[in-house]
């Protein structure tokens, strides 16, 4: 999704599927999109024809790279619901930097020190280790324990979506660059046109 002004200064959220295929390098090509301002439900609706000319329906492995909002996962589910779910890379980093900055801010050198080995392991390593380690620095900061447990909430919901080095490993992307580039190529271009 993807917030866009209308001109009644209201702000929506404008909807978006990218499709491609995933070459040998874990590239993205022959990248479609299908955007639409509408509800979910009616959206996923909307899309069945995208889906249908890419042959999602008939391909044999299906992988669903996407941040992590709860209606993404919907929509994925009505037209694959055996694809691969991947929460994306930089939203995962996004929110470790988050928990970084709340707890080791003003200290640049303390975040830098501790969030680069969380997002390597992350992304290379053990994800479980992370979120051991949140964990752990839920405990040692109890002024910030709130906002670490909310953030390894999410992280545990999504758990089998952040094994990263396994995905890659299989040959999957794991970020959504394609389809993040395309809310300011498609949808912020065309919807404020």
């Amino acid at each position: 999704g993807s917030f866009v002004p209308l001109n009644s200064k209201e702000w929506v959220e404008a909807k978006m599927l990218t499709i491609s295929a995933v070459d040998a390098n874990r590239d993205c090509t022959g990248v479609s999109y299908f955007a639409r301002n509408a509800p979910y439900s009616a959206f996923s609706k909307q899309a069945r024809g995208e889906v249908a000319q890419r042959g999602a329906r008939h391909s044999a492995e299906v992988c669903a790279v996407a941040d992590g909002a709860d209606w993404i996962q919907s929509v994925v589910t009505e037209h694959r619901k055996d694809a691969l779910r991947i929460l994306d890379f930089y939203h995962s980093a996004e929110r470790l930097a988050g928990i970084g900055h709340a707890v080791f801010d003003p200290d640049k050198a303390t975040f830098a020190s501790w969030f680069e080995p969380q997002r390597l392991e992350l992304r290379d390593g053990d994800p479980d280790a992370v979120l051991a380690n949140l964990y752990q620095l839920s405990q040692n900061h109890p002024q910030h324990a709130r906002l670490i447990e909310e953030h390894l909430e999410y992280f545990s919901k999504r758990r089998s979506q952040i094994d990263y080095a396994l995905f890659k490993q299989a040959g999957w992307p794991i970020g959504s660059g394609s389809g993040e580039a395309a809310h300011k190529v498609v949808v912020q271009a065309r919807m404020k046109q």
